[in-house]
């Protein structure tokens, strides 16, 4: 039975969907030479010596070529030597010869799967469905490939329909739980883990995926739970030691989650997020030659990081750095060129280099992109004040007042009435 991926930094996959085997009980009586080849390559697909059963299947495929449970066991032994064109055309052969042949329908719904044929698979597993209403693995494999193309609603409904056959399932409710996630019914989904845990209590990946959904909700102290119990059953889950630092960053205990980060990093020593995320804490801590070191590696790793680049522009500000910072900020807006905080930061930093005309297009930019920043009407106001373009400071400086106002900023909105009165 295949297992969707698992939420989180990463993608976690719990299984994989195998082929399934033509019942040796229901294969035709044929010669008895063929039979034997038949019977040696059932044996040899057993003990996964792959390459004499497809040898022997062939040997009994010359005896009597019309035999369609030959043609999908071949398909199967293809399949497991990495020959997906060759197990293809035998589970096609095989539905020529039979086409109620269930299982060449799951088989071959297995590969156009692998292979990111969708509608093919769907195709497949729905064929085998219609010959055999009960078969749990094909509605199982047929939600997992529906999640794929993002029908979540079809996914859970098939999930939904292998459960009603057999509730004890660990791997549908985790797959369930996946598309309830991605809908956002993080309720339900967190039923759904729970009724995997209830089943599998030792398996760390349903608890890493728990915690996840907690995460979702809110809930820290759960998820930090989960997170802990999925590293006791498994420690190395690298992203289950970067996640519950998130967590304890959360709720403020930094020390916890500079050791999370750094557990992560002894695990994968090549990931960003972790330099990121402990980049962030030293951030917070003022220790900003650090931070930087942080932000800097995690850029080395992924060079397309946004959020690093914003940070370490921040911090070369505070420290006096403009260019550095100018820099870091034209990165942010060459990869996302909608984010108002980037051209507001810019704006900032050409104002300090007394580079007003340019900062006055970046604070405009920003207030275009996020029209109810006070910050930016302030900070483009006081420009213009350099500038002794009083009327449009005076605009600026009501228009930041009022947004102050509505968002109950009442030091901002008073020291904005006490500049307006000024220049009354």
């Amino acid at each position: 039975m295949a297992i969707a991926a698992i939420l989180g930094s990463s993608p976690l996959a719990l299984g994989q969907a195998q082929p399934l085997l033509a019942a040796t009980s229901t294969i035709s009586p044929i010669q008895d030479t063929a039979q034997t080849y038949i019977a040696s390559g059932l044996e040899h697909l057993a003990r996964q010596n792959y390459q004499a059963a497809v040898e022997d299947f062939t040997q009994a495929l010359r005896l009597n070529p019309n035999d369609a449970e030959t043609y999908n066991n071949r398909g199967a032994a293809r399949y497991q030597l990495g020959d997906g064109e060759g197990a293809i055309a035998d589970y096609s052969q095989a539905l020529r010869l039979d086409p109620q042949l269930a299982d060449a329908y799951y088989n071959r719904g297995i590969i156009r799967s692998d292979r990111g044929d969708y509608p093919g698979a769907i195709a497949d597993y729905s064929q085998a469905i219609a010959i055999n209403p009960q078969d749990i693995d094909a509605y199982n494999n047929r939600g997992i490939v529906k999640d794929a193309l993002g029908d979540e609603a079809g996914a859970i409904e098939d999930y939904s329909l292998a459960l009603r056959f057999d509730a004890d399932l660990v791997e549908v409710y985790v797959n369930r739980g996946i598309a309830r996630s991605q809908l956002g019914d993080y309720t339900a989904a967190l039923a759904d883990y729970n009724q995997a845990i209830q089943r599998d209590p030792q398996n760390a990946l349903i608890y890493y995926n728990r915690a996840v959904v907690r995460d979702a909700l809110e809930d820290y102290t759960g998820a930090i739970a989960d997170y802990s119990q999925a590293l006791h059953l498994d420690a190395t889950l690298a992203d289950a030691y970067n996640n519950r630092g998130l967590d304890y960053y959360q709720l403020g205990d930094l020390p916890k989650a500079i050791a999370d980060y750094e557990q992560a990093l002894h695990l994968q020593p090549d990931s960003p997020n972790p330099y990121y995320n402990r980049g962030l804490v030293y951030h917070d801590l003022g220790d900003y030659a650090q931070a930087i070191a942080d932000y800097s590696q995690a850029l080395r790793l992924e060079p397309t990081l946004a959020e690093a680049y914003g940070n370490r522009g921040v911090i070369r500000e505070l420290l006096g750095d403009l260019p550095g910072a100018i820099e870091d900020f034209d990165r942010v807006i060459q990869l996302i060129p909608d984010d108002s905080l980037a051209y507001y930061n810019r704006g900032i930093a050409r104002v300090q280099l007394q580079n007003y005309d340019q900062a006055i297009d970046d604070l405009t930019k920003a207030i275009a992109l996020q029209p109810n920043d006070g910050d930016a009407y302030w900070q483009r106001g006081l420009v213009y004040q350099i500038l002794g373009q009083s009327q449009a400071a005076l605009a600026d400086f009501q228009q930041a007042a009022q947004l102050f106002q509505q968002q109950q900023r009442k030091d901002a909105y008073q020291q904005a009435l006490d500049f307006i009165q000024q220049l009354r």
